[in-house]
């Protein structure tokens, strides 16, 4: 029984990981105190590159981010490590590690599908290379994810839920897959 919302079916693989610890709330725990961890070292890169000197700002994050912070231990969101990926993508797409930044950039869209739209920045700044080796690294990442969970499920993400929620700006039904 599954509910998509618009996370692709890869986001089943990239956490499939988690699923192999048998105690839930252990799988939870790892799993935030990770994410919890890069979004920490995500806003260190960006207090490094924008606030020179204003390291303290760090303190506050825990007081600026409570509520990012509980919602992702309370729900399993994935947004603080998306966050990450984002951010260290671009970081590292500067320091002119391409492959490592579009690793980064095409898992995060495919762990949730907004971040696609960073995508074409990089096609109007002439960082063609990059976003060349996005749309390879996507393409290597759905064929783990169809080898592990099967192309019917990509197949219905593809042609029910995605077109559905774009011609409804909504999500289909629980439904079984």
């Amino acid at each position: 029984l599954i509910d998509f919302y618009l996370n692709s079916p890869f986001t089943s693989t990239a956490f499939y990981p988690f699923a192999l610890i048998d105690n839930a709330y252990t799988s939870k725990l790892i799993f935030s105190s990770i994410s919890i961890v890069l979004f920490l070292i995500s806003i260190h890169l960006l207090a490094k590159k924008f606030v020179l000197g204003h390291e303290e700002i760090l303190c506050l994050l825990p007081i600026l981010f409570y509520i990012p912070i509980r919602n992702h231990i309370l729900f399993g969101q994935s947004y603080m490590l998306v966050f990450f990926l984002v951010v260290v993508g671009f970081y590292v797409i500067d320091k002119n590690k391409w492959i490592v930044g579009s690793t980064f950039l095409s898992l995060a869209a495919l762990i949730k599908i907004f971040p696609i739209f960073y995508f074409l920045p990089l096609l109007l700044t002439n960082k063609r290379k990059v976003a060349f080796y996005i749309f390879f690294s996507t393409l290597g990442f759905v064929s783990i994810s169809i080898y592990t969970s099967g192309f019917s499920f990509w197949y219905t993400y593809l042609f029910d839920v995605l077109p559905n929620s774009i011609i409804n700006e909504s999500t289909v039904d629980y439904h079984f897959s």
